[in-house]
């Protein structure tokens, strides 16, 4: 919800009386100044967006006022604090952490939701340091959980986009297949494919070196996303790019000029990356590799 900052002038203040002749505190011009604070920022419009944004709605507004009337009451208890405290980060977390979570592992499939009791669960034998749970013959803690969720997370994502976008995986498997087999066609490592346009004699490159390249990009559909500007070769950093076009950089002697196959696994995996690379996205490169920087 947005902040709305009241700037009381304090000339005049002492003139204002209390709009409703009620005092709670004994002394009219705080009373005054106070009421109007809430009479400034009690916009309906804004205060029904952020319900709606909560999940709530405006049906809902004598709830809201109850919440917020305990919230000041105990801004002075340091116990009451903690416990405010908690509710809106469990708020906060069921509606836009795992509702983010949800949709980056799972994608569209509606039915699989994180667990509520076992998340507080794990996060008090965290906060505790005490747990009995093992994984890879690992004691779990925060560490080990972290390494744990990224693993997991990657391989249930790509389970989740490979259901979704079936079609799309199929025909980047079958092209790769169909390349292995092309004439010309040699393998480089983890289904790496390249053709020799023309041979080179220099040198090979290493991981650290960064080197001047002219390239282009293009998906299997020969949509262009990618190519370096113009004639001239850019510098690129071996270590900086997808695991499939490094493989070909550190394999060319320098003065080669490859077409490059590389499959998705080895490029951006299975996730689209916006409107540039769809799902499961082959990349194609034509790569000249001039030398080294």
């Amino acid at each position: 919800m947005k902040k709305i900052f009241l700037f009381i002038a304090l000339v005049g203040v002492a003139t204002l009386t209390s709009c409703n002749g009620n005092s709670s505190s004994g002394d009219k011009q705080i009373d005054t100044i106070s009421y109007m604070l809430g009479m400034a920022q009690g916009q309906p419009d804004q205060i029904a967006a952020y319900l709606a944004q909560m999940g709530s709605d405006s049906t809902q507004i004598d709830q809201f006022i109850k919440g917020l009337k305990e919230g000041l009451e105990a801004a002075d208890d340091p116990a009451k604090i903690a416990y405010f405290q908690g509710l809106m980060a469990g708020l906060q977390t069921k509606k836009m952490g795992f509702a983010n979570i949800e949709n980056n592992i799972f994608g569209n499939d509606s039915t699989r939701h994180l667990s509520a009791s076992r998340y507080v669960q794990g996060l008090k034998d965290a906060l505790a340091r005490k747990t009995e749970m093992m994984i890879g013959g690992q004691k779990v803690g925060p560490e080990v959980a972290a390494q744990y969720l990224d693993s997991v997370s990657r391989i249930l994502n790509e389970q989740a986009l490979a259901k979704e976008f079936a079609k799309e995986k199929k025909a980047a498997e079958d092209y790769m297949s169909k390349i292995a087999k092309a004439e010309g066609v040699q393998a480089l490592s983890d289904g790496v494919y390249y053709k020799v346009l023309t041979a080179g004699n220099g040198p090979k490159v290493g991981e650290r070196d960064t080197v001047m390249v002219k390239y282009k990009g293009t998906l299997i559909n020969g949509k262009e996303f990618d190519a370096s500007p113009g004639e001239e070769a850019r510098p690129m950093p071996v270590s900086g790019v997808v695991p499939g076009f490094k493989a070909a950089l550190m394999a060319m002697p320098i003065g080669s000029k490859w077409e490059v196959y590389i499959p998705y696994s080895q490029a951006y995996g299975a996730r689209p990356m916006g409107e540039v690379l769809p799902a499961f996205s082959n990349l194609i490169f034509t790569i000249e590799l001039v030398g080294k920087k």
